[in-house]
């Protein structure tokens, strides 16, 4: 369990978010786990150093960067905050998030 004030939380399944960021480079979707990494309380001076370090995939060595595994996470706030999941807003917390292993089937041409 992780408990403190964080400016983000995200929750992933694959090591890539957005427009290509590499947020979590250990996520691996085979593994039935989520990977979760959290900015804690960062300023707003130290943001763009913070997003710059994302971006090059430095970002897990800094001192207000954690990282959690789990099969079912739960996220609550004080306030309701909403939930986002490919730039869409999906809920609002307290939030529960969960991996469902082996539930998405592809389909790949065989001439592909």
């Amino acid at each position: 369990m992780h408990s403190s004030r964080v400016t983000l939380c995200e929750v992933a399944n694959t090591y890539r978010i957005a427009q290509a960021v590499p947020i979590a480079p250990e996520a691996d979707i085979t593994d039935g786990l989520l990977d979760i990494v959290i900015l804690s309380d960062i300023t707003r001076r130290e943001l763009p150093s913070y997003l710059r370090a994302l971006r090059a995939q430095m970002h897990l060595g800094l001192p207000k960067v954690s990282t959690l595994r789990g099969r079912e996470i739960r996220i609550e706030s004080k306030r309701p905050r909403n939930a986002h999941a490919d730039d869409q807003v999906v809920g609002v917390t307290p939030l529960t998030i969960m991996v469902a292993p082996k539930a998405l089937k592809v389909l790949v041409d065989p001439r592909l």
